[in-house]
């Protein structure tokens, strides 16, 4: 066997067992460089043996679940309309913002849609990859649709187009929604285009609010979009446990608790 397959191997029973592969673990497995060990978990990708996370790779699930917007959409409902509404009280005039798909960060638009027609926010500009965000601010804001493949299930757009542009572009805020959230794991999504246009969002953005219900706190999702430590505050409601609120504000992420 060759030297490239057999560490091939090595990498893929370690993913196997662990479930995620660090770069820094490859590097120190097969005392190799950073750029040769990327292009070992590059190469994974490609193949489909692994999906890409923030540091590393992570093992592909054989079952992910269906995305359905409109069926999570009344779910914990007063929960994400009062993270919507805290939420919206972070934006401020002259402030260009990125707004996530997802149905707690939709109450967040309404509540900055109610916020504009006020005129308690002014000469605000959103970047958007959703749909559901274009049809509830596109006439209150400058707004801009990041455009790319359209997902109907999901109501968004991701993929190559819109990656492009979000390396072009700087905010000063972005509003992520997420699909689970712990401190070992980080910020999770069940759709690895999402976890790719918000992983490259954040790394554009100077605040990086994080928008979920306390019951994402218990789940772990299919793929990590980015490190816990990439958050600057999170907004969630009152089921989040005081132990885990605790280990969160411990990291310096300022919680927000509705």
């Amino acid at each position: 066997m060759k030297r490239k397959d057999l560490r091939e191997d090595q990498l893929l029973s370690a993913l196997e067992k662990n479930g995620k592969v660090a770069l820094s673990e490859t590097m120190s497995m097969f005392d190799i460089s950073e750029s040769t060990a990327r292009r070992m978990l590059v190469n994974l990708e490609l193949q489909g043996l692994a999906i890409r996370m923030f540091g590393g790779v992570q093992k592909i699930s054989k079952n992910p679940p269906v995305y359905s917007y409109t069926e999570l959409e009344q779910e914990m409902i007063d929960e994400k309309i009062r993270i919507g509404q805290a939420a919206a009280k972070i934006v401020k005039d002259n402030d260009v913002i990125f707004i996530s798909g997802g149905t707690t960060v939709m109450q967040m638009a309404l509540s900055l849609k109610e916020k504009l027609q006020n005129h308690e926010i002014n000469n605000l500009t959103v970047l958007t990859s959703s749909l559901v965000i274009v049809e509830i601010l596109g006439n209150d804001c400058k707004l801009i649709l990041l455009g790319g493949e359209y997902r109907p299930r999901r109501r968004d757009f991701a993929g190559f187009i819109a990656e492009k542009l979000i390396k072009t572009i700087s905010i000063n805020k972005c509003f992520i929604g997420v699909d689970g959230i712990n401190l070992e794991d980080g910020l999770m999504s069940y759709d690895v285009g999402t976890a790719r246009l918000d992983e490259l969002i954040i790394s554009r953005s100077n605040i990086i609010t994080v928008l979920c219900d306390s019951s994402k706190f218990l789940k772990t999702s299919f793929v990590t979009l980015a490190p816990i430590d990439c958050a600057t505050g999170i907004v969630t409601d009152s089921g989040i446990s005081p132990l885990a609120k605790a280990g969160f504000e411990a990291r310096g992420i300022k919680m927000y608790i509705v």
